[in-house]
């Protein structure tokens, strides 16, 4: 609820990577400076919600970012609402 920043969302096993599908950002206000990212890459860059409502994001069949080894991935937001992530995909070794 509210303003979340830099907050993991995602650690995979030691030795892991993540190999990210999807994603959905949902939110009971607007939210602003929604991101999700690790400590030296953007995922998704910087985005809105608008209004009540969700926002979804995917490359198919493919991979939509792969991750380095160890890499965890995490999100900020500004809202004064309530915010729901939902991450889809896997984690593999190198």
């Amino acid at each position: 609820t509210g303003n979340v920043t830099d907050s993991v969302i995602w650690t995979p096993a030691a030795g892991s990577r993540i190999i990210l599908q999807a994603v959905i950002f949902c939110a009971t206000m607007p939210a602003d400076n929604v991101e999700l990212e690790t400590s030296t890459t953007d995922v998704l860059p910087p985005f809105a919600i608008e209004s009540y409502g969700c926002k979804t994001f995917s490359a198919g069949s493919s991979a939509l970012w792969m991750g380095t080894t160890d890499a965890t991935l995490n999100y900020t937001v500004r809202t004064s609402g309530i915010v729901s992530v939902m991450l889809s995909g896997y984690e593999t070794n190198p």
